[in-house]
């Protein structure tokens, strides 16, 4: 249960994440970045399922801006080490993302039985709101993908297993 409220996907008002592009937290050379969400439960727009705006990935990187909804998505700073192809090392400090030229209404809020998953591009705009239900928590996961050819920037990411 502890474990349900720290990933923000807990009955009764667990946070959501809010819209993003993944390529703002997980850049990469060249962008061949997607993800796969997987439901563990059923997941719906009532307890903080997955949405996404249908088109968004044709939209290139879009600009962003604070959380502006602190009661459905939660907030956090973290500094990520970096480097490039050449070595060159840096530490950048990312935060929570928001992409305010979308609201709820511009999404899909989708419906993703146990055992389902949804895949989509790097440049997807997505998220998940607070979950609303008082019995059914969110659970799901994420993962990414990309060429074999293509540099990770962050360097928490950067040993990846070949598939």
């Amino acid at each position: 249960e502890d474990r349900l409220a720290q990933l923000g996907a807990a009955p009764g008002g667990g946070a959501g994440v809010a819209l993003h592009q993944d390529t703002h937290y997980i850049r990469n050379e060249p962008n061949t970045l997607t993800a796969c969400w997987i439901a563990f439960g059923d997941t719906g727009g009532d307890n903080g399922g997955l949405c996404v705006a249908p088109g968004s990935h044709m939209q290139g990187l879009l600009e962003t801006d604070e959380v502006r909804e602190s009661d459905q998505h939660a907030k956090w700073v973290n500094d990520y080490p970096m480097s490039d192809r050449s070595g060159k090392q840096w530490t950048e400090t990312m935060q929570s993302h928001d992409l305010h030229a979308y609201t709820r209404d511009d999404l899909d809020m989708l419906a993703v039985p146990k055992g389902g998953g949804v895949f989509f591009s790097s440049l997807t705009v997505h998220g998940s709101y607070a979950n609303q239900t008082t019995d059914r928590p969110r659970l799901a996961f994420a993962t990414h993908y990309v060429r074999d050819d293509t540099w990770v920037f962050r360097q928490d990411l950067q040993d990846m297993v070949a598939v």
